[in-house]
Formats: structure tokens, sequence, C-alpha cells
């Protein structure tokens, strides 16, 4: 699958002309992602063992960085920093002025996987909201369960809508193409939205839309799908 990507004006260049490459994701990819992947490759490994696996990889990583050391694996080279400015040779850390990173660069296995990587140029596509996930509160589940009148989480981009006009908003749709919005936000961010599932939705199949406008009319108004669909049981 080619690399999709669309030209878009360089706004640091000096050059009227110049432009510079946006990347397209095809779609975002969560841990829990990249093990189904792994699972349906034919590992023999379960996904609990997978999991566990790799948590006990992050838990080793961390405290390596943590310890000072650098850590150099085929995906990713990651070193600790300290930012902040020390007026002489003789001052130390002090945590109101500066502040212990970790910074990390790709690593030789991603630089060679995307040397052979072919690239489709498109279009600008039009903005819209993306909902990446979302996440069921009460049952803590992602992407699966719904449960009226408990709380909701999605995240993504652009999902930060205008709630003073009643056509822009959250929607749980039914099969039957029956809409359930959204009345109360908690958190309206465009990374983010918590609100309170409404109460009346029958238990079915729902899909889970935010819809936006992208200028001063409803004939701008996007809409953006969660790409799973919804459960109540």
């Amino acid at each position: 699958m080619p690399v999709k990507y669309y030209l878009h004006k360089n706004a640091l260049s000096t050059n009227p002309e110049s432009h510079k490459a946006v990347i397209v994701p095809h779609k975002v990819n969560t841990l829990a992602d990249i093990i189904a992947e792994m699972v349906q490759r034919g590992t023999t490994l379960s996904e609990a063992d997978i999991l566990a696996s790799l948590h006990l990889f992050f838990e080793v990583v961390g405290q390596q960085v943590q310890q000072g050391n650098h850590v150099n694996v085929p995906i990713v080279n990651i070193k600790p920093g300290i930012s902040g400015e020390f007026s002489t040779s003789t001052a130390t850390f002090d945590p109101s002025h500066h502040k212990l990173k970790a910074t990390a660069s790709v690593g030789p296995a991603i630089k060679k996987v995307m040397q052979n990587t072919a690239t489709e140029k498109i279009t600008q596509p039009l903005t819209v909201p993306v909902l990446n996930a979302f996440k069921d509160i009460l049952s803590q589940n992602f992407n699966t369960t719904l449960s009226p009148g408990g709380i909701g989480q999605i995240t993504g981009s652009h999902l930060k809508y205008n709630p003073e006009n009643p056509n822009e908003g959250i929607f749980f749709v039914s099969a039957a193409r029956q809409e359930y919005k959204v009345i109360n936000v908690a958190i309206r961010t465009l990374g983010r939205l918590v609100f309170s599932i409404p109460e009346a939705m029958p238990p079915g199949n729902y899909t889970l839309e935010v819809k936006r406008a992208f200028g001063k009319s409803d004939a701008s108004i996007r809409k953006g799908i969660l790409a799973s669909l919804l459960i109540i049981e």
C-alpha cells in the first residue's frame, strides 16, 4: 500500500511557489491494533502473552532511560536529556528552571522500510472530524461497548464543534437511521470530547458521528464517523 500525500503551501519558505508534502494516513494504529495484526500473522503467542511481553519491554526501556542510559533498538533510538539554561559552570540542576526529558529518533529498521516504500500523490482532501477511538468509561472498552447514561470519550482530531449550532455535535445513529444527539458535553477540544451518553437509546448497533462546520454556513458542515460499530446489549 503506497504512502499517500498531497502538496501544501510552505509558509516557512521565502519562495512563494514552495510547497511541502503532507502525508494522509490510511489509519491510526493503537497498541491493540498492532497486537491484533501480530496474532493474525500466525504467531503462537496469544494477545495476552504479547501484551505482557510488550509491557515488560516498555518498563525495562523506561528504567534504562531513567538511569541515564541510551536505548537503541531496531525501531527507535532513545536518550535522556536536560532542557533549560545553566547560568554558570558551577550551577546545578534546579527543577524550577530545568527539566529532564527523553528524545527519540527513528531506528534503522524503520529507515530501511521507508526506503522501499512507494508513494502516491493525491489532491488535498477536505478537512473533516477524525474519530480515532471511542472509550466507554463504564465498561472501559474501546470501540465496542456502549453504555446508555454513562460517560463516553472520543479521541481524534478536528473534533471541536460549535454547540450553538443545532446541526453540529455528537450523534449516535441506529441501524434504522434514528439519530440520538449528545446533549451534555464536559470536554470539547480539537483532540478530545468527553460527554454523557444519551439514556434513551434501545439495544442494537450504533454508528458514532461528529458533525462540525468548517465555515460560517451549514453548507460547510462535514461529518466524521468512527470506523467501528458500537453495541448496546
